[in-house]
């Protein structure tokens, strides 16, 4: 009796188990992947095995290590910097997913380098070459100030950011951190375009991620990278990207690689950036492919909430909406990964982006702001090859005369920098209000004839004359905006004006 009493207990785990253990099978929801799953799986074991940080597998350019030390750890973090024969002075960035790597832009880094960019993509702490830590308190703000002191380590001050899936939460993050030294921004179906536990998505604790993680296989990466990056599609080019996943499983590192991939889905599901895209100042280039259905957790939602997330067409034209100064670009038969799927047309799109540089770009405030509205029904919906004319992507009005061109909806910021803000006449200052400066030169005079004539109380009207026309002079230049310029020295008062230079 207890005998058969530990045999159905141990079937009943075993059944569990294996319903729970789908990491990507169940996302991907690909009736016609089931039927192979069987033979797949039995071959998931014969492929190679990696170690922990990749060891084993080549990259297309040199590795370089960043080393450094974060909450305590000594870590080092992999990168890849490609220098272009012909500089044309830019650097690109490339920031890449959750699950993909620095080498998976291999043609976006040749491609960039030959237009002349400077190409730097590392990988993240957690990621693929990069160090792995037991502990580390993952946040978008973290990533984004180990990517920052990397950039300052190659002696990069201004950088395009070109961020993809996970990387381009980061990417946000860390234009939203370092605007100064974001030149332009580049997002390629990223998540986090919406919030997942607001619209019903349940919450999985770190141990649940981490159970799930261990049963990753190649044949559940596969059946998921097909539904959800390639729209259904799979070529032979894919394969060695999801061997590039599953070697490390395979490899003697596999519970540290697990144990921070769950650490990095439970960053991904709790930090949304959504609520900020407003707050992006600089010229932003949305990339969507617009078969891509990608939401953290929609395995493990309900029917009601799967069927209302991840729907990238409507989430691509709603960042366009919210950020001041979008474009948007989308890809009528690709999924999450447009780069990989189509990238012929990816990448003419991207080279053409990155050119179209505005004063915004610049350093230069971009005449008038935020706009708002729609912008002639399409804000570069460019379906690449089935024009964008009426396609409805980004939004944003385009007022007469605001330098926007009409041609495929583009948004384009005004050629030439905004006129300076008119400051008030200031009465002292020579052909400025010539008026009011003969009016100044009136009152001296009577002070003076006052000072000759009344002794000590023409010396105290002279004296208060002065002294309110020189609080007359301040508000005016705070009003303005013109506080801190000048460093003039006052007439008849000896003292310096301006912000502190005296």
């Amino acid at each position: 009796m207890n005998v058969r009493s530990q045999v159905l207990l141990s079937l009943c785990a075993a059944i569990s188990l294996a319903v729970s253990g789908a990491v990507y099978a169940a996302e991907a929801a690909d009736p016609g992947s089931a039927a192979g799953s069987s033979a797949s799986a039995s071959a998931d074991n014969d492929g190679p095995a990696y170690g922990p940080e990749l060891q084993g597998f080549d990259y297309p350019a040199p590795v370089g290590q960043f080393t450094f030390t974060s909450q305590g750890v000594p870590l080092h973090m992999a990168f890849l910097d490609v220098a272009p024969v012909h500089p044309n002075g830019r650097t690109a960035v490339l920031l890449h997913g959750k699950n993909f790597c620095a080498a998976t832009w291999g043609p976006t880094i040749q491609r960039l380098a030959d237009a002349g960019y400077r190409v730097i993509a590392p990988d993240q702490i957690g990621f693929c070459k990069s160090s792995k830590p037991e502990h580390y308190q993952y946040t978008f703000q973290q990533l984004a100030r180990n990517t920052h002191a990397l950039l300052a380590s190659l002696g990069v001050t201004r950088a395009t950011m070109i961020g993809h899936s996970t990387g381009g939460m980061l990417a946000v993050r860390y234009a939203l951190m370092y605007p100064q030294d974001t030149q332009q921004l580049v997002l390629v179906n990223p998540i986090g375009l919406e919030d997942w536990k607001a619209k019903g998505v349940p919450s999985l604790s770190v141990d649940q991620w981490y159970a799930r993680e261990l049963k990753t296989t190649a044949d559940g990466i596969r059946r998921y990278e097909q539904s959800t990056y390639y729209a259904g599609h799979w070529r032979a080019d894919y394969e060695p990207w999801v061997q590039m996943l599953a070697g490390m499983y395979r490899g003697p590192g596999k519970q540290i690689v697990a144990w921070n991939s769950a650490l990095l889905y439970d960053m991904i599901y709790t930090q949304p950036v959504v609520y900020e895209l407003g707050q992006l100042s600089m010229s932003t280039l949305l990339m969507i492919g617009q078969k891509d259905t990608t939401a953290i957790g929609k395995d493990a939602a309900s029917p009601e909430v799967r069927a209302k997330i991840g729907h990238y067409p409507e989430l691509g034209r709603a960042a366009a909406k919210a950020i001041p100064h979008a474009t948007l670009v989308e890809f009528p038969d690709a999924g999450h990964a447009p780069q990989m799927q189509d990238p012929q047309a990816f990448h003419k799109a991207l080279l053409e982006g990155l050119a179209a540089l505005g004063p915004a770009d610049r350093g230069v405030k971009a005449r008038g702001g935020k706009e708002g509205g729609t912008r002639g029904g399409a804000g570069r919906t460019e379906t690449r090859g089935r024009g964008g004319a009426g396609g409805g992507g980004a939004s944003r009005a385009r007022p007469a005369g605001a330098g926007a061109t009409a041609e495929r909806g583009i948004h384009r910021p005004p050629d030439r920098p905004p006129d300076p803000p008119r400051a008030t006449p200031d009465p002292r200052r020579d052909g400025a209000g010539e008026p009011d400066d003969r009016r100044g030169r009136q009152r001296q005079k009577a002070g003076r004839r006052r000072r000759t004539q009344g002794g000590c109380r023409g010396a105290r009207t002279g004296r208060t004359i002065r002294d309110e026309r020189r609080g007359t002079e301040a508000t005016r230049r705070q009003d303005t905006g013109h506080a801190g310029g000048g460093g003039r020295e006052k007439r008849g008062g000896g003292e310096g004006e301006g912000g502190g230079q005296r």
